[in-house]
């Protein structure tokens, strides 16, 4: 099975890319995973919803290739198109040109389910008190059924029958004017009475009828039977829902001057063991009611087509908005059926509503990838009736992944005004930089960004880089942490966010971002021995203990460094004579001139290459080493 693993979309519908904004909008679903996605009206959740569902119409019809409308007139913006990346490692576009996806059969020989809250909108705008659903059911939910007898959807095949009623007159005419197949040398006119050519047209006209209705009678009882599980195993309800007119949802009717088709689809209710047809159709299913039948009626749309046409490449369900207008005693069983019923297919959810979000996210789990949207702005130069240049700014969405790097989720909320949200981001990106650039040892005692930035200067002190760290960055972090980095700051009104402030956080933790990651290398461990020995201006040696461990510190694009240990000296032999050291603790890199003024050497000995390991290798040695297997 097959599933999509990226999504690229680029100057499409409400989608504008800048020109260097070819990357803006891409979801990333690596091993085909489900995806929630959370966005306020007009964030363009259903510009996704339909972009996803046009390149999938295009394998079969022509679609129309929607541009951004404010891409017009404008140069150097990154062609528009949609792309969709597999699992199975292959990738389809659909541009303004042509749809790689026609004729393919990942998209053909699927099952694509995409429902939106539209769909569901009819069902809340419902007055009469037994209503007529067939419009809302047959057409929107079932029409797409595939007829696995027919090999072809009911909604066109009813479509079809409609117009063979509309035309009667049409269809009398004709086959008047047909030649008599008995007497080929007159037409059907000539040979039989009208009204009895008629009578035997709107025989073939009833039989045909009764056909279309025992279809739609088979279908919508074999869905009720899932509808009625769903609503009785998740929804727990005490009721069970049946068809009023079975075999009667289509009646031909004629006149003087027309004929047309009666279309109509009613429902009962067996609620707790009684039949309720005789009350008010609002009274036993309210607008929630209403609305979860509606989506397990197209759940079991979905199910019969998976179960009447067999194997398929993909499985695909996007429902856009669907929970609008449920409680959660409502929306609950519906997350169980997705889970339970629809494990196998790849499924997009989107909401506006924030707190159901975080809350499905929790409930459908942790291989469920997050996306969310906003309402950003743009700007484009735009030429005015003067001929005069101007910036026309407007409205796009902000896409914000969850494997976007934290500091690009800030800027990106930074630009859909959510300051509390890029705040904490900006806390969060300078915390984590400041782990990732320190060894993990340094890391367990960070409890928050004040203990982080006081570790951070720990351990370029350590590595005695605190000449690489730069004092104004650290002073304004500092400064800012408790305005902007820290969330308690967002709920006190002694410190408002402003929008300079913020862009001055971004400022800084740019800075942050610019810090080297040095990497410090064990070279030689606490207590070690180095010797140093030369014959010149006589033989001397001598031998030191480490009193601290020795590092090297790799710098990228500098010259790396060796950390100076204390060290203290235990014994020498000068020209014979042996000595004891002194017990005196001083710095690695003061001995060499210590020991130029001892023997009256020219120059003074280099620490890190002439003093010596016990196994006759120096620092520099050492150092190498550590740079190989960096």
């Amino acid at each position: 099975m097959h599933k999509i693993k990226k999504i690229s979309i680029i100057n499409y519908r409400a989608f504008f890319n800048s020109p260097d904004g070819n990357n803006d909008y891409v979801i990333n679903l690596p091993e085909g995973n489900n995806l929630l996605i959370y966005g306020e009206n007009g964030s363009g959740k259903s510009s996704l919803y339909k972009a996803l569902n046009d390149i999938y119409s295009s394998a079969t019809e022509d679609i129309e290739f929607i541009n951004n409308i404010f891409t017009e007139g404008q140069s150097g913006l990154p062609e528009a198109n949609i792309v969709l990346e597999f699992t199975n490692s292959t990738s389809y576009e659909f541009n303004r040109l042509n749809s790689t996806a026609f004729g393919q059969n990942i998209f053909i020989n699927s099952i694509k389910g995409f429902f939106s809250y539209k769909n569901l909108i009819k069902t809340y705008l419902i007055e009469h008190q037994n209503p007529n659903l067939y419009d809302i059911f047959i057409n929107d939910l079932l029409g797409r059924l595939i007829d696995a007898a027919l090999i072809e959807d009911f909604k066109s095949k009813i479509i079809q029958f409609e117009r063979y009623v509309s035309n009667f007159e049409n269809n009398l005419l004709n086959a008047l004017s047909a030649i008599d197949s008995e007497d080929p040398t007159k037409t059907v006119g000539q040979t039989h009475e009208v009204d009895q050519v008629r009578e035997d047209l709107e025989g073939l006209l009833l039989n045909e009828t009764f056909v279309v209705n025992r279809q739609i009678t088979d279908l919508m009882q074999s869905a009720l039977i899932i509808v009625n599980n769903y609503l009785k195993e998740y929804f727990k309800f005490d009721m069970e829902i049946k068809l009023a007119n079975v075999d009667n949802f289509l009646t031909p009717f004629h006149n003087k001057t027309e004929h047309k088709l009666i279309k109509e689809l009613q429902f009962v209710v067996n609620y707790n063991g009684h039949d309720r047809n005789y009350l008010p159709y609002t009274s036993f299913l309210n607008e929630a009611r209403l609305s979860a039948f509606a989506i397990c009626l197209y759940f079991a749309a979905i199910k019969k087509e998976e179960e009447l046409a067999g194997s398929f490449e993909q499985k695909i369900l996007f429902l856009d908005d669907i929970f609008i207008g449920l409680d959660s005693s409502n929306r609950l069983p519906l997350l169980e059926i997705i889970k339970r019923e629809f494990s196998d297919f790849q499924i997009f959810i989107t909401t506006y509503d924030r707190y159901w979000y975080e809350t499905a996210g929790k409930i459908l789990g942790e291989d469920w990838r997050k996306t969310e949207m906003y309402a950003g702005k743009s700007q484009i130069m735009h030429l005015s009736e003067s001929r005069t240049e101007n910036i026309k700014y407007f409205d796009k969405p902000v896409l914000i992944t969850t494997d976007l790097e934290i500091f690009q989720k800030a800027k990106k909320y930074f630009h859909t005004f959510d300051y509390y949200s890029a705040g904490n981001n900006l806390r969060d990106a300078a915390e984590q930089y400041i782990r990732d650039i320190i060894p993990i040892t340094y890391c367990y005692d960070i409890k928050d960004l004040n203990s982080a930035l006081n570790i951070l200067e720990k351990f370029y002190k350590d590595c005695e880089c605190s000449d690489l760290l730069n004092v104004d960055l650290v002073a304004s972090l500092k400064l800012f942490k408790d305005l902007i980095f820290n969330p308690a700051s967002h709920f006190d009104l002694r410190h408002p966010l402003y929008r300079a402030e913020i862009e001055k956080g971004i400022e800084i933790v740019e800075k942050l971002y610019a810090l080297p990651k040095i990497t410090r290398k064990f070279l030689l461990g606490f207590k070690s021995q180095l010797v140093f020995q030369t014959d010149i201006p006589h033989s001397y040696k001598a031998t030191y203990i480490i009193l601290e461990n020795i590092y090297g510190v790799i710098i990228p694009n500098q010259a790396n460094r060796i950390t100076d240990p204390l060290h203290e000296i235990i014994e020498y032999i000068d020209n014979g004579v042996r000595g004891a050291g002194r017990g005196k603790f001083i710095k690695l890199s003061k001995r060499p001139a210590k020991i130029q003024h001892s023997l009256n050497l020219g120059e003074s000995p280099s620490w890190i290459s002439d003093f010596k390991t016990t196994s006759g290798k120096s620092l520099t040695d050492l150092l190498r080493e550590a740079e190989v297997s960096h």
